[in-house]
């Protein structure tokens, strides 16, 4: 089994470890600073969910619980509101297929791209369409054309 994780995942989950790491220092300066114990509390709550969200990713991406997708991104919206982007994906074979992502994704129309999706464990085909969850995509990487 191949122990290594793509490089779109490891620069996502270092990217959430940056962040997490960055909001914490300036928001335990920010508390220590001004004596808001408010703050601070708060300041450790944005640490632990941060840690949280990487140990998630990292966890998903190690126990292979993902998949590669290979294609040109057809057509792309986003709703701002939902915080969803829906794309039409056309892979390598030419079948187009709609995904729904959770998060605001910045792809362009007419690249070949690689996603990283997590898998779906759970079967959607009972839940109506405006009901349906979003897949979490943990990387991304562009191909060359």
């Amino acid at each position: 089994m191949d122990t290594k994780l793509p490089p779109a995942i490891t620069q996502r989950v270092c990217k959430t470890i940056v962040c997490a790491v960055a909001i914490t220092v300036v928001g335990l300066i920010w508390g220590i600073a001004s004596h808001d114990a408010i703050v601070v509390g708060l300041t450790s709550a944005i640490a632990v969910a941060g840690g949280i969200k990487a140990w998630e990713l990292y966890r998903t991406a190690k126990a292979h619980n993902y998949e590669a997708a290979d294609g040109i991104v057809r057509d792309l919206k986003q709703n701002k509101l939902r915080k969803r982007t829906e794309l039409l994906f056309e892979d390598q074979g030419g079948d187009v297929q709609r995904l729904i992502l959770e998060g605001l994704h910045h792809l362009q129309v007419g690249v070949a791209y690689r996603l990283y999706l997590q898998k779906v464990t759970v079967d959607l085909t009972s839940v109506p369409e405006a009901l349906l969850p979003g897949r979490t995509m943990l990387g991304y990487e562009m191909l060359d054309a």
